[in-house]
């Protein structure tokens, strides 16, 4: 519903993409994002132009499912990806478009929907590691302008989520969340990707790990950044927001 509705979560992305344009950098020339929300055996790069707008849930208001981000693809763009890629195989795909993970916080970054957008998949086969190592391999593409973004949440259970009070403090929860602020905050990436093991809190918040993954490719990405900035430190009952920018 942040997609749609005015909350700090949305006010948050639109200062985020305030911030980005007036930044050195400018407009990016290109978004790629990992989004939770598309597993596969294998790594894919979405390739389409035009792209289709996903809308993958269900029992929300039709309002939502009215929700259409026209952005291009940029298929020029994936395909130079994939012929430089040396870490793995990435493979194109016609098939997918733009999933609610990436379009519900593009369109408050980029209301205009003006930049090309790609979806890079997560191979669900492989260890927590490997997403940061392929992380830090994409970003040799920041040469080109490429803004990455990696759309999950470090907590995400929502198993044992109270539906009816948002607000509900869960000691668990906000431990886990603070143990990955820390990490990153020190920049221990590698100890991130460990990060379900270190105790039985950070094992309930790691619950769904496709939530948590765009977190490591992300951090892989940025790994030499020197800026780092965290905004949206909040915890919803079993779900954290706690979102960072580096670089």
């Amino acid at each position: 519903m942040n997609a749609i509705e005015d909350t700090e979560f949305s006010r948050g992305w639109t200062d985020l993409g305030i911030r980005i344009t007036n930044s050195s950098n400018g407009i990016p020339s290109a978004i790629v994002v990992v989004s939770a929300h598309w597993l596969t055996e294998g790594t894919y790069i979405t390739c389409a132009n035009p792209q289709k707008t996903i809308h993958d849930f269900g029992g929300f208001p039709q309002e939502l499912f009215n929700v259409q981000y026209p952005a291009p693809g940029a298929p020029e763009i994936a395909h130079k990806i994939i012929e430089e890629f040396k870490f793995t195989s990435i493979k194109e795909d016609f098939d997918w478009g733009m999933d609610h993970g990436t379009w519900s916080i593009l369109k408050w970054i980029f209301p205009d929907a003006n930049i090309p957008v790609l979806q890079i998949s997560i191979d669900r086969t492989k260890p927590f590691l490997w997403y940061y190592e392929i992380g830090q391999e994409l970003a040799k593409f920041k040469k080109d302008n490429i803004l990455f973004i990696g759309s999950g949440n470090l907590v995400h259970n929502l198993g044992l989520l109270n539906w009816r009070n948002w607000d509900e403090q869960l000691d668990w929860a906000i431990e886990s969340n603070q143990t990955f602020k820390d990490l990153i905050q020190a920049r221990d990436f590698r100890k991130m990707a460990t990060a379900h093991s270190i105790s039985p809190a950070a094992k309930l918040a790691i619950n769904s790990a496709e939530h948590f993954v765009p977190a490591l490719y992300a951090l892989g990405f940025g790994h030499d950044e020197s800026h780092l900035e965290f905004f949206h430190n909040r915890v919803q009952s079993s779900i954290s927001m706690l979102s960072f920018q580096l670089g």
